[in-house]
């Protein structure tokens, strides 16, 4: 005779769960879970499943915000003594539990401790600041600090994004038109960057900062598209900064003089005894750039 010993009752002290949604999942993505069914013997439950078992799916925790937050899960039945289950998706980033029950009996190994990670870079919610957004001395390095923030308002934990910054000059100033100055971009993989640009023309600049958006799974891989480079948001109009670079210390072998007096007595190359002699001093920086402002732009002073 053939005998066939079926499982027993399920036995929830003894049925487990395993997959990726245990574990971590991405902001704005659904957890999925298998629950395994189990007897007291621990035999599987397949493929005598006879009925079907409830389970209660709990997720609780703090986003990173501190705040609390809690959201109930689902399963289907595969009839082989297993579930498919799902809860979600969460939005705030975090460290939360996973609590798979029947009659507030947990399974084996719950709860579960499974983290939500901040989604894709956005350009919309990221933002830029530093000094360097708003003014730089020609010859000095500027600084520009950007913290990258998920599609969700996520802060994001982790650097690799791609970024590109530029400089470039809003209008001509007597000489031909400055070439773009691009930012070298030190990631320390926090999530935060740290840009460093450095402009040796003085004038009137507008600052773009372009982060690579990149929503979807296995962006530029086998062939799937790149993503698109978009500005971060200087402010709710706009997604630059102009930015105002201005001359180094003066700097006496590029700065120049000139006498205003009457040929052939000018004041500087000849002079005349018992009248007033006027020079003028234009001041510029190493760069050639012309002083306009400090008290050591263009200056007079007379000898008698």
């Amino acid at each position: 005779f053939t005998v066939v010993v079926a499982p027993a009752a399920t036995f929830v002290p003894l049925c487990n769960a395993h997959g990726q949604g245990l574990i971590d999942t991405e902001a704005g993505h659904i957890p999925r879970f298998t629950i395994q069914a189990r007897d007291r013997f621990n035999n599987t439950r397949a493929p005598y499943q006879t009925h079907t078992d409830r389970f209660d799916i709990l997720v609780s925790g703090k986003n990173v915000f501190g705040e609390g937050t809690t959201s109930v899960g689902s399963h289907i039945n595969n009839n082989d003594g297993t579930y498919d289950a799902t809860y979600g998706p969460l939005v705030k980033a975090g460290y939360y539990h996973v609590e798979v029950s029947t009659d507030s009996e947990n399974i084996l190994g719950s709860p579960y401790e499974t983290i939500i990670h901040p989604s894709y870079t956005s350009s919309y919610t990221s933002f830029a600041y530093g000094p360097g957004t708003i003014s730089a001395v020609a010859g000095y390095d500027a600084n520009v600090y950007v913290t990258s923030i998920d599609i969700y308002n996520n802060e994001r934990w982790v650097g690799g994004d791609v970024i590109d910054a530029q400089l470039q000059e809003l209008g001509a100033h007597g000489r031909a038109t400055a070439p773009d100055v691009i930012a070298e971009v030190i990631d320390p993989d926090t999530g935060k960057y740290n840009l460093t640009y450095n402009a040796t023309f003085a004038g009137e600049y507008r600052l773009a900062i372009k982060v690579l958006e990149c929503g979807f799974v296995g962006c530029g891989v086998d062939g799937k598209p790149e993503g698109v480079m978009l500005g971060i948001a200087a402010n709710d109009l706009v997604d630059y900064w102009e930015v105002t670079v201005y001359p180094a210390e003066p700097y006496a072998a590029k700065s120049t003089a000139v006498g205003l007096g009457d040929a052939p007595w000018d004041g500087l190359i000849r002079a005349q005894t018992g009248v007033a002699n006027q020079i003028q001093v234009d001041a510029y920086d190493r760069f050639g750039n012309r002083k306009t402002s400090g008290g050591d732009g263009t200056f007079f002073f007379t000898m008698s």
